[in-house]
Order: C-alpha cells, then sequence, then structure tokens
C-alpha cells in the first residue's frame, strides 16, 4: 500500500510539475493581469475570458512555424456597438480590442491553466 502512495504522488508530481510554459519578453508598459483557465477578469471596460489551452503548431505575426501553446481569449466591450472577438493567442502576440491593447506575455498549460496579460488602455 506504501509503494501505491508513493507512485500516485510521484506521477501527480509529474504532471503538475511537468506543464508547459511559454513565456514572451516583457513590455514596458501596462497592467499586468492573471486570468486562470474557465475565469474571467475586467481592466476597465474591457472583460476578458479565458478557454481553453491548447499545444499545437502555429505561424507567428513573422509568418514562422512555431510549435507551442494557443490560448482562446474572449474579449468583451460592452457599447453601441459592443464589441467582441474570440481569438487563439501565443506569448508574444499583441491584440487591439477598441483602445485596449493586450500583450500576452505568458502561456502556462497543464491541468490549471494561466494566461499573464499586460494591458494598455490608448488615450
Amino acid at each position: 500500500m506504501k509503494k501505491f502512495y508513493i507512485a500516485v504522488v510521484a506521477i501527480s508530481f509529474f504532471v503538475i510539475g511537468c506543464s508547459q510554459i511559454d513565456k514572451a519578453p516583457i513590455s514596458n508598459t501596462g497592467d499586468i493581469i492573471e486570468i486562470s483557465h474557465g475565469t474571467v477578469a475586467s481592466f476597465g471596460e474591457l472583460r476578458i475570458g479565458l478557454g481553453n489551452i491548447n499545444k499545437t503548431e502555429y505561424t507567428n505575426d513573422l509568418g514562422k512555424r512555431k510549435h507551442g501553446l494557443l490560448a482562446n481569449l474572449f474579449l468583451f466591450i460592452d457599447g453601441n456597438p459592443p464589441i467582441e472577438k474570440s481569438l487563439e493567442v501565443y506569448a508574444g502576440q499583441n491584440v487591439q480590442v477598441g483602445k485596449y491593447s493586450v500583450y500576452v506575455q505568458e502561456i502556462q498549460g497543464g491541468l490549471k491553466g494561466l494566461v499573464k496579460l499586460q494591458i494598455k488602455k490608448e488615450q
């Protein structure tokens, strides 16, 4: 029985401790927001939700093929008309939503996915 518990702890540590993290250089401007999987965060009028995080191949803004994590973000600004975007983003990508600039600084995969964003409101 003791060996069983040791095996369970070792497997749990391996699964939780080995989640992939994709990071990009830190931008000098903007407020940092962390969003965990399945939650919504607010920044001024902007609401951001985090859906799935997938490990896949993608093409970045420079046209290079990469293999890494993509996070599904839901961005919403209430207004007339409302602005809604659903995007798959990668670490280092910058997205413009209305008067907000959203820079994806970090994506963490695994059971408890997390995205770290730097958000700046344009004047």
